[in-house]
């Protein structure tokens, strides 16, 4: 799907509006270039898009383009919290949670968060090696049961 570019133009009541490439509808209207056009930008810079300013004749005096994020980092919000709260204490001793998709950011090396398989908490003690990774790679849901001596694998039962 093609980005549409952020326009800001001056509107018939002397204000400023900012739309969408190929919308005849303003997506919001500002009092001052200023504002209209900080709006413009943090839509362009969400989306990876373009903003064109345009003078109050009609015509483009700028054109900006801006890089989408290579990718969004989840951290749910009670992780957050507690890593947070346990920095001005000396350090957390080990924090239950049950969020494995929260990806490990540089703020969690050092503690012990005790993540949640399904059945008990494992606790897991971060690294600088596992920034960018996701808390439930950490603690596995399922145990592997050896394999025979002679190579074949036990029958389950149902």
């Amino acid at each position: 799907m093609k980005k549409l570019s952020q326009h800001v133009v001056p509107n018939e009541d002397g204000a400023w509006a900012v739309r969408k490439s190929g919308s005849h509808r303003a997506s919001r209207l500002f009092q001052k270039q200023k504002d209209a056009i900080e709006y413009a930008r943090h839509v362009a810079t969400r989306e990876g898009s373009e903003v064109y300013i345009h003078g109050a004749d009609g015509t483009i005096h700028q054109k900006d383009t801006y890089a989408a994020p290579a990718f969004r980092v989840h951290v749910d919000k009670a992780v957050a919290v507690k890593i947070n709260d346990a920095k001005p204490r000396g350090g957390l001793r080990v924090a239950d949670t049950w969020s494995r998709r929260s990806t490990i950011t540089p703020e969690f090396v050092g503690h012990t968060l005790a993540v949640h398989n399904g059945k008990k908490f494992i606790p897991v003690y971060i690294t600088e090696s596992m920034v960018g990774h996701k808390l439930g790679e950490f603690s596995p849901t399922r145990t592997f049961k050896a394999h025979r001596k002679d190579g074949t694998v036990r029958p389950t039962k149902l």
